[in-house]
């Protein structure tokens, strides 16, 4: 999931994912990742589409 965020967004595990990103001894790099996909599949869902 960590390597293919929108995948795992797909796949339902969006809580993960999100609790990922805060979560203490997430490498800075993955979370700027995880933020990046996360902000994307908002944006997506609030204009009705998804990838």
């Amino acid at each position: 999931m960590l390597s293919s965020p929108p995948s795992g967004l797909f796949q339902g595990v969006e809580a993960y994912l999100r609790s990922a990103v805060t979560r203490e001894g997430t490498h800075p790099e993955i979370a700027a990742m995880l933020r990046a996909v996360i902000q994307e599949w908002d944006d997506a869902q609030r204009t009705g589409m998804r990838r």
